[in-house]
């Protein structure tokens, strides 16, 4: 599956490396509807222009989104918070660094806000984000103060869906699978460990030293990640992928009843396409057996096929027009689905 291109079109210079450009101001990236090089992209401006990062929409001052409605945003953000920030586009946080000052919000605002309506209130919110930050840190875990990223529960961290190590998460999650397809599952459990602290953390990796003390980061993934930043690529992760055994069981556990070890037998007997597996269980269901696993080989490609958000909305605003006319004041949230993460054209992530 090719990869989903940046929507970002004109690339924003870096600015100055002492920049100051926004110096006091508190950003909060919703990183919904960004790719990974674009969520990457607006960590990596906001620190280079002197911005503060928060991971809580409470305590930022600006939001940065490409959401353009309202109900889509607040299932990130409550109403409550998001109509005292100013909610920006992506392009305000470029154009600020590629003019190295602080820009109006007016021509990049995406959502309109009560913040955004009034005069001088930048400041003001800046003045409250601050007053909050130091009522809420005080009440929170000693953690906190080094940043939840530290934090040894992978239940305590923030993790985006798309992160600014997108790609070295990518690489590591290329030997998760390699792990799991191989029946390695202690190895499997050291490297996902180890990919939800990388997830987790705030900034690009730029040097080991910033992985030193995190949790789960141990010498063979401290070399791994070091390769990564010298290379782009970690050379076993590459060599997996293009391996045909990687390749073709990764084709076989894609069928609904056949897990790894199944599919290792299969690989073993010389059965290595879906032709070869249903041949196999034609078999199997004349003799009255395995009718599940053949019927989902039977539907294999309509099973694999997602349906697009534009005709589950569709459907969901068909569904809400009938109950309308039934009960009034009724609200509904789409949820659930499919995100998958493909990297040299084989699918590691399923969520």
């Amino acid at each position: 599956m090719p990869r989903i291109p940046s929507p970002s079109t004109s690339p924003c210079p870096t600015p100055p490396p002492e920049s100051q450009a926004l110096s006091g101001i508190t950003l909060h990236i919703i990183d919904a509807k960004l790719d990974p090089k674009e969520t990457g992209e607006m960590y990596t401006l906001a620190q280079s222009t002197g911005a503060k990062l928060s991971r809580v929409p409470q305590l930022a001052s600006v939001l940065i989104t490409r959401l353009t409605m309202r109900r889509r945003l607040e299932r990130h953000v409550s109403w409550d918070v998001a109509n005292t920030k100013h909610i920006v586009s992506p392009e305000w946080l470029r154009t600020c660094a590629q003019q190295n000052k602080l820009l109006p919000f007016s021509q990049f605002q995406t959502i309109k806000t009560a913040a955004g309506s009034r005069r001088g209130s930048l400041a003001r919110t800046t003045m409250d984000t601050i007053q909050d930050s130091v009522s809420i840190g005080a009440s929170r875990p000693d953690h906190k103060s080094s940043g939840d990223h530290e934090h040894p529960l992978s239940t305590h961290r923030h993790s985006p869906l798309f992160c600014p190590n997108q790609e070295l998460c990518l690489e590591l999650a290329t030997l998760v699978k390699a792990r799991f397809l191989e029946g390695e599952f202690n190895s499997e459990l050291s490297y996902s460990r180890a990919i939800a602290t990388v997830k987790a953390y705030p900034k690009k990796i730029e040097d080991t030293r910033d992985t030193r003390n995190l949790p789960y980061i141990g010498p063979k993934i401290q070399k791994l990640i070091e390769e990564y930043l010298k290379t782009g690529n970690i050379a076993e992760a590459r060599k997996a992928a293009a391996s045909e055994r990687f390749q073709v069981l990764s084709l076989l556990t894609q069928v609904h009843g056949v897990g790894a070890a199944k599919a290792r037998e299969h690989y073993a007997a010389g059965r290595r396409s879906l032709e070869d597996l249903r041949k196999f269980y034609r078999a199997k269901v004349e003799a009255g057996t395995h009718l599940g696993i053949a019927a989902a080989l039977e539907l294999h490609d309509e099973l694999n096929t997602t349906i697009p958000r534009e005709e589950v909305e569709a459907i969901a605003n068909g569904v809400f027009g009938e109950l309308s006319a039934v009960q009034l004041g009724c609200e509904y949230t789409i949820c659930g689905g499919i995100y998958s993460i493909y990297f040299a054209g084989i699918k590691l992530i399923s969520t």
